[in-house]
């Protein structure tokens, strides 16, 4: 008979033990079921587990057991069954063709005492067939019936803690002593007088030390129990937590199960307090301890679930990948139930968030201690975290069925563009790939040189004017296809060049910017490139990216592969191992790009595409705000939005940094103002290509709404001249820079600004707006202002300074969305709120006039 220690270790893909359960009445399996989830088994239920399993166990009759062998086969050694209302010679027939072990039973709900006898027989009975079917039935030897008291004991239902104890005293004493200890508790009055007797002698010195000492152990004892059992509990907590984040998920056996013996331990032992402290009037304090260990053990569940999600996600990721040759189950079924485990693991994670807020709003012992609040803080944004990416990872793997050539295979266009070249949409585009969807699996990543391509384009195309005239080019091609800072049309204009070069039309693009890339790099380490044989860092990406993305770096331009794309195959390969690397970090990785909008998604299925649009994952410019949702309250919604395009040709993007200031001014009479500045620094070292900065050519454009009216454009505080629209359609060669220019387009009115920051040296522009609509207070006396802050993506180094200037008369109500480095100052007339522009982010003040 194999000893349940040595079936924990039988799985080898899984170190967690996994439970198969069939039954044939799904009604009788929660005690069965409870009692493995206690123990630490993942049990599957009625279905094949993509994880080899530990244990198997069939609930039925005879001839649902044989149906069960012939569809499933034994899934380990010795099976055990259940079997039904039978005789023994069906139950040796089991025996003799399966070599299972059998218990027979009645076909009835069974209590958690009784599945737990059902299991000690399991486990450590001698007898391959016993029969469950009365009271006097299924013996069990002293180790397992002592087991089973204890655990009978906590589990059990009872009404109060008082009955808790008075059925430990019966198990212990008998009935006649527990019909003596119920008599003794109806005696309240008596035991508090003979309480102080006992103090008078104390102080008296009529007690002798001895026995004082011996009352001193017996009474702080389980306290200090209690207490070594928390920090056990906490310690195998956070050593899996901490094994969980390197992925070394074959290694949280231990902690997991010394967090959950240890935390037993501590439920046990704190009931012993539980009636002394209600008699005393102290339920706060045990109340308090329950909620401290039911955080425990709602942290513990969560990263059980976070461990099978963990296990179950690399095989889904190999899968997806074409690194498993041969999936159990269609690879539809196993999305869908990844995804309902995610849903899971969101619930215990959101509960566990709900009670540690209760426990730092309540703050009983040891909350109340700095060091330990602090440490519960940190905690709590964890959490939040976590709960955001499942979130995300919920909505990813609800797009995943619709793009991923279920019904037919689909090819998709990734675009690589470099953000030390700032573009529009993110970065410039020196390499694309194509990947093949087919039946949910992704192809491996084909990355072609954009040159390449672009030399294939049979034709004319107009570009647009900014760049015939600042890049000097008469052909507009795929590498400057994402000129409209809207991604939904630089994808279809992408799309449109890619099929004409190629011949290949896309059903969807995907773009990715430099930082994506290096978030990807903290998260899996060193990574190799053998077609370079060179080994890349989050540390030393830039450097490299310049070194070999320079000019002079390919002989023919028209036969290189990018930096970039190679180091992304690297990368995608070297995550779809999962071996060593943080899960929680790649996802976050992964949902922080996707909001920031490094990674952009449009896709020619219309479902597909309404869903990245609703997940705010298409890179549409922001249009509908918080405003939009206010019914009774004035609001005035402010968009603010600036998109760059490095026209210098180089990488100077890498040592450009700004620090941007938005200054609004209300007046008392609605009028609205806006002051931004931005103070341009470019540290590049010199203008030689191999230093890959130099000059910062650049042409900005402010997006403005449609009532709003230019009031000044200045560069170190000189107006800019504004071009004429027939010098800004003229085709001709660039004109001086600097230089500014208006238009309307259907979206609203554009500024575009063209001027140089050289290497070494410094610009700060200015401009101002005023809107025509006027921000009114409701007839309650109460408005909103919010200002909306556009992020670039792929932009990099930016600092904020938002200041809302508003009527003293006013009382101000500021909020804005939760950043660990933002601040947020609030003083008569005036809102400052300072960021890093790492998001798009909003600014809402709620005004109300002073009484």
């Amino acid at each position: 008979m194999t000893s349940p220690a040595s079936r924990l270790t039988q799985n080898t893909d899984f170190d967690f033990p996994v439970a198969c359960l069939d039954a044939q009445d799904f009604s009788i399996v929660p005690p069965f079921r409870e009692f493995l989830e206690t123990h630490g088994c993942v049990v599957v239920s009625n279905r094949q587990s993509a994880i080899a399993a530990s244990y198997q166990i069939i609930i039925g009759s005879y001839e649902y057991v044989k149906t069960i062998f012939e569809k499933n086969g034994k899934l380990v050694d010795h099976p055990f069954v259940l079997l039904y209302d039978s005789d023994k010679t069906k139950a040796d027939d089991l025996v003799a063709s399966h070599s299972v072990k059998v218990a027979i039973i009645q076909a009835k709900q069974y209590s958690p005492r009784e599945a737990e006898r059902i299991f000690a027989y399991f486990f450590v009975g001698s007898e391959m067939v016993q029969s469950f079917t009365s009271e006097t039935d299924a013996p069990l030897d002293a180790l397992a019936r002592t087991a089973q008291g204890e655990a009978d004991i906590y589990r059990k239902n009872f009404s109060s803690s008082g009955e808790r104890i008075d059925h430990l005293i019966q198990e212990v004493y008998g009935e006649d002593e527990r019909a003596r200890a119920v008599e003794t508790s109806k005696k309240t009055k008596k035991r508090y007088t003979t309480l102080r007797k006992i103090m008078h002698n104390l102080f008296a010195f009529r007690i002798p030390w001895n026995f004082l000492i011996t009352l001193f152990i017996v009474v702080l004892a389980p306290l200090v129990w209690y207490g070594i059992m928390v920090g056990a509990a906490t310690l195998g907590i956070s050593s899996s937590e901490s094994l969980i984040r390197r992925g070394a998920i074959a290694d949280t056996n231990r902690p997991i199960a010394l967090a959950s013996v240890s935390l037993t331990q501590a439920e046990l032992t704190l009931g012993l307090y539980k009636t002394p402290l209600t008699l005393v009037g102290q339920q706060g304090i045990i109340r308090g301890q329950e909620r401290l260990l039911s955080l425990l053990r709602d942290v513990l569940t969560s990263e059980t679930s976070a461990i099978y999600l963990v296990s179950e996600s690399k095989l889904v990721g190999g899968a997806l990948f074409s690194l498993r040759s041969d999936p159990e189950e269609h690879l539809a079924v196993e999305l869908e139930r990844l995804k309902n485990h995610i849903a899971v693991t969101m619930g215990t994670v959101g509960l566990a968030q709900a009670e540690l807020g209760v426990l730092l709003s309540e703050a009983p012992f040891p909350f109340g201690l700095g060091s330990v609040r602090k440490v519960a803080l940190e905690v709590r944004d964890r959490f939040t975290s976590l709960h955001k990416s499942l979130g995300q990872l919920t909505n990813l793997l609800t797009l995943y069925p619709v793009i991923s050539g279920f019904d037919q295979s689909k090819t998709y266009l990734v675009i690589f563009q470099n953000s030390m070249e700032l573009r529009p949409t993110g970065g410039f585009i020196g390499s694309v790939a194509t990947a093949t969807a087919r039946d949910g699996r992704i192809g491996t990543l084909e990355i072609q040189d954009v040159y390449a391509l672009d030399g294939q384009l049979k034709g004319h195309v107009d570009p647009p004017g900014p760049i015939a005239q600042l890049l000097g080019q008469e052909h507009w091609y795929l590498r400057d296809s994402n000129w409209d800072p809207d991604f939904r049309k630089s994808s279809e204009r992408a799309a449109w060049f890619y099929e004409k070069e190629s011949g290949v039309k896309p059903d969807g693009v995907i773009a990715i910017s430099t930082p994506f890339l290096i978030d990807l790099l903290r998260v899996t380490g060193p990574v190799e490139l053998p077609d370079i044989n060179d080994r890349i860092t989050a540390d030393n990406f830039f450097g490299k990216s310049i070194f070999y993305t320079r000019a002079d770096f390919f002989p023919g331009s028209t036969q290189k592969k990018d930096f970039l794309g190679i180091l992304a195959t690297a990368i995608l390969e070297k995550i779809t191992t999962m071996n060593g690397i943080d899960p929680t970090a790649l996802f976050r990785a992964m949902t922080d790009a996707l909001e920031r909008g490094d990674i952009l998604l449009s896709f020619s299925d219309r479902g597909a595409q309404s869903l990245v649009e609703r997940y705010g994952w298409a890179g549409a410019l922001p249009t509908r705000t918080l405003c939009d949702e206010e019914n009774d309250t004035a609001c005035f919604p402010e968009q603010i939005v600036a998109i760059e395009a490095n026209m210098s040709v180089n990488k100077a993007n890498y040592f450009v940094t700004r620090s941007e200031s938005i200054d609004t001014t209300i007046s008392p009479t609605g009028e609205v103002t806006t002051d931004v500045t931005i103070l341009y620094q470019n540290s590049s070292p010199n203008d030689h290509p191999a230093s890959g900065g130099g000059t910062y050519k650049t042409y900005l454009r402010f997006l403005l709404p449609q009532d709003a009216a230019t009031e000044g454009i200045t560069l170190n505080g000189r107006p800019i001249p504004v071009r004429s629209d027939k010098q800004r359609t003229t085709r001709t060669a660039q004109a001086p820079l600097p230089y500014a220019e208006v238009y309307t387009t259907d979206e609203g009115s554009v500024v575009g600004i063209a001027f140089v920051v050289e290497s070494g040296d410094s610009q700060l522009l200015a401009f101002s707006f005023r809107r025509g609509k006027p921000f009114r207070l409701s007839e309650k006396g109460d408005g909103v202002y919010e200002m909306n802050i556009f992020r670039q993506p792929g932009l990099l180094g930016t600092t904020l300074t938002a200041r809302v200037h508003y009527p003293e008369q006013w009382i101000a109500s500021p909020e804005t969305q939760s950043n660990a480095a933002a601040s947020l100052v609030a003083n008569p007339g005036e809102v400052r709120y300072n960021t890093a522009l790492t998001k798009t982010t909003a600014l809402r003040v709620h005004f109300i006039t002073s009484p």
